[in-house]
């Protein structure tokens, strides 16, 4: 299993453990690498670690609380109903029904988020939790092309304004140069570009410029309104723009 770590005008941090569900289902004697484009230092094991235990405590949380699910509704539901009865025989109100209903549902809704917070705390979601920050803890580092193609990649065009990275992108004008990868490189291709993607999709504008830039270069067909729009989305944050770049000449390879 391996962390990515790529260290370039910002720090992007790629791993398997973000808001991975199916977390639980790791190997607990699967070992973890993180490949990089330098020898870690000590501030970049101490971040990769931060990052890393945070992202392990919620997917397991989200992995214990799906695992638990069929439990924490019929628990929810069997508390529902006990309210119900309890509301219906024993106190007496103006407007039958409705308040027997509106009181269940909200004790339903205590029990539900009674034990879901209990799961969390759970002897094995920690157990799950231990185990895995654990393997992060003694990972060993392994440097790599790849990563460092990439690092230099975006300090490269970082050098350029942001009306030249719009204009080819969206075929308008100019080109910008091709990552040129290796074979030793593809052995780590996929699984990074995977990666890569999770994390700059969960911004929905990014997602939606990337699909409209892939569409533009698969017509063949320049787009200046869209041109235009690059132009505004880097101007908020060029470093974006910048792994929008990246990750469309990754696309191809």
């Amino acid at each position: 299993m391996y962390i990515y770590y790529i260290k370039s005008l910002k720090t992007i941090l790629l791993n398997p453990f973000d808001k991975n569900k199916d977390i639980g289902n790791l190997d607990s004697e699967e070992e973890i690498t993180v490949l990089s484009a330098n020898t870690l230092t000590k501030e970049d094991t101490e971040y990769i670690e931060k990052e890393s235990f945070s992202q392990i405590d919620n997917s397991v949380n989200l992995w214990i609380q799906e695992k638990r699910y069929y439990l924490r509704l019929f628990a929810a539901t069997f508390a529902f109903f006990i309210m119900y009865f309890f509301l219906s025989l024993v106190i007496r109100d103006p407007i039958p029904l409705l308040d027997e209903m509106l009181g269940s549902a909200i004790f339903a809704i205590l029990a539900w988020n009674f034990f879901a917070k209990r799961d969390k705390k759970s002897a094995i979601a920690n157990k799950k939790k231990l185990e895995i920050k654990r393997h992060v803890s003694t990972s060993n580092n392994i440097e790599i092309d790849l990563i460092k193609k990439l690092e230099n990649y975006l300090y490269e065009i970082n050098s350029l304004d942001n009306l030249d990275i719009a204009d080819a992108l969206t075929l308008v004008e100019g080109s910008l140069e091709d990552i040129d990868l290796t074979e030793n490189d593809k052995i780590y291709f996929d699984e990074l570009l995977k990666l890569l993607k999770i994390e700059l999709f969960k911004k929905t504008t990014f997602k939606s410029l990337y699909s409209k830039v892939i569409k533009v270069r698969e017509n063949g067909e320049k787009d200046e309104a869209l041109s235009s729009r690059l132009i505004e989305f880097g101007k908020s944050n060029k470093f974006d723009l910048l792994l929008l770049a990246l990750l469309v000449k990754l696309e191809n390879k």
